[in-house]
């Protein structure tokens, strides 16, 4: 039985000679680069692992958008565009002839609020005429000249009506007098008169 040195290792694989162990001073294992605690020439020591200086290279990204979902999952998903763009085309439609009704409608409006205009200066303008029409009248003016007032109340074409009425006496020359009868002239004869043809005929032959 071998005995053992203390620091010395005992190394038990010889290839050559099973039953013979060889010893490795500390210095001798120091100088082979191994480390004091290692046995012989190193068989059956594990290798490190070789550092990784490299960065670990990133998964592939997945570009395509639904490259995952298949055939089936590629045409739902279409399918949900086009009517998504459907609804989007609808729905502009839909605004542009609600637009056009308001649009429409508001035309309409303006319309009718200018022939009301319309109607209610004409009445307006019929009332005031007949109006002046009154006044003439009571005036005694022609319906020429009643056109001719000027003022918005019935005091206000009275006025105008005594002036215009003033105006016009001014400007109208006094009709000539009557011609009279000239009595001294005549048959030349004192005789009356006859009263009916049988005193004409008696008063002729006489």
């Amino acid at each position: 039985m071998l005995r053992t040195t203390p620091g010395i290792t005992l190394n038990p694989f010889s290839p050559n000679h099973p039953h013979l162990r060889f010893f490795a001073t500390p210095a001798a294992a120091t100088s082979a680069g191994g480390d004091p605690g290692d046995q012989g020439n190193g068989e059956g020591q594990q290798s490190n692992p070789p550092s990784n200086s490299g960065q670990q290279s990133n998964p592939p990204s997945n570009s395509g958008q639904g490259d995952d979902l298949g055939e089936g999952g590629l045409k739902a998903l279409q399918s949900e565009r086009d009517a998504r763009k459907h609804a989007e085309k609808e729905n502009a439609d839909l605004k542009a002839k609600i637009q056009a009704f308001e649009d429409a409608n508001k035309s309409q409006a303006e319309k009718d609020a200018e022939e009301r205009e319309k109607l209610q200066k004409a009445n307006t303008e019929n009332a005031s005429l007949v109006l002046k029409y009154q006044v003439a009248e009571a005036k005694g003016l022609s319906l020429s000249a009643a056109q001719r007032l000027k003022g918005s109340t019935k005091e206000e074409l009275e006025a105008d009506a005594d002036e215009l009425k003033t105006i016009l006496g001014q400007a109208t020359p006094p009709p000539p007098p009557t011609p009279q009868p000239d009595r001294s002239q005549g048959s030349g004869s004192d005789k009356p008169k006859p009263k009916n043809l049988a005193d004409a005929v008696t008063q002729h032959y006489a």
